[in-house]
């Protein structure tokens, strides 16, 4: 004999608009007085609890209207609201000085469209990311000198202020320690190590000929 009818189950009445993404449970979130509007704690419900600018958002914009195996946690964020306050780069392999501090976190992190560990997808790229200075800035030495940048320039200004020639300290410490470095060392368009192009000449001769018209 077939089982009568469950009418003191909701489904009896009613069709399940959540589908089997939620348990049949509907006096859990739901009276019989008003069915919208519903009180529901979601710190206690969900592992998802709503913090800071999630306290306020309408259910709808994180849960529209769709088949609940298509509902995202989240589908849009605001940009600004969304932007991530609490991490800090001391932590990151890659620590943020001088200009790097005030550089805006999408200069270095871009996003793009490929396989990440959870799937194909566009994303913004956190790891892994090459720590070069030349992974974001042209070398404008054009090759001349290696790819140790922070052997001469410091991240606080790219200007170089202090640079003490090797092996010359005696030679720069008299006359000729007080001229400029564009002296000797002029911007020129030939070819250098790295190609053709526009770049100081590092590299200058050091005999008196070199500067001094005989």
């Amino acid at each position: 004999m077939t089982d009568p009818l469950r009418f003191d189950r909701c489904s009896a009445c009613h069709v399940n608009v959540h589908r089997d993404s939620l348990k049949e449970d509907c006096k859990a979130c739901h009276t019989e007085t008003t069915f919208r509007g519903a009180p529901f704690d979601h710190s206690q419900r969900t592992k998802f609890a709503l913090d800071g600018k999630h306290g306020g958002l309408e259910c709808a914009k994180c849960h529209p209207t769709v088949s609940p195996r298509e509902v995202p946690l989240a589908r849009k964020m605001d940009g600004a609201h969304f932007a991530a306050t609490r991490f800090s780069h001391v932590h990151a392999a890659f620590a943020l000085t001088g200009k790097h501090e005030t550089t805006d976190c999408t200069k270095c992190h871009r996003t793009d469209t490929r396989a990440f560990p959870a799937g194909p997808g566009t994303a913004m790229v956190l790891k892994p990311m090459d720590g070069r200075c030349q992974s974001c800035h042209a070398d404008v030495h054009l090759g001349q000198v290696d790819t140790k940048c922070e052997a001469c320039h410091q991240t606080s200004v790219f200007k170089l202020t202090v640079y003490t020639h090797k092996g010359l300290e005696d030679f720069f410490a008299g006359f000729h320690g007080k001229y400029a470095c564009v002296a000797c060392h002029k911007s020129e368009t030939g070819v250098f190590p790295a190609g053709r192009g526009t770049a100081v000449r590092l590299q200058v001769g050091r005999t008196c000929i070199a500067c001094h018209v005989r």
